[in-house]
């Protein structure tokens, strides 16, 4: 499986330029989007019975959302240690929302 997060950050500290490496990052984790492995993981959760039976696509888009909006909050918050954990949890109670339950 891909480390993404390992990945990225090297990518982005290998440029001594911030903002070039910045971009550098950014660029990567839209191509990432290329990959088969990424493209299908919430289809792959779905088939094995971890998710509930509802649109990929749809779920995908809105798990992206709020971890982009989370991560925004941290950034922009003047106390970002402080508004993670909470970021955090949200973003964790929202995407266990898709868990199938065990009935």
């Amino acid at each position: 499986m891909l480390d993404c997060s390992r990945d990225l950050k090297k990518l982005g500290s290998g440029d001594k330029d911030p903002w070039a490496g910045f971009l550098a990052e950014g660029v990567a984790y839209i191509e990432m989007a290329l990959e088969p492995e990424v493209q299908r993981i919430v289809e792959v959760l779905i088939a094995n019975g971890i998710l509930k039976p509802l649109d990929p696509n749809i779920m995908a888009r809105l798990l992206n959302g709020a971890a982009l909006n989370a991560a925004l909050w941290v950034a922009a918050s003047e106390t970002p240690t402080a508004v993670l954990p909470k970021a955090t949890a949200a973003f964790l109670a929202l995407a266990s929302g898709f868990l199938k339950s065990d009935e």
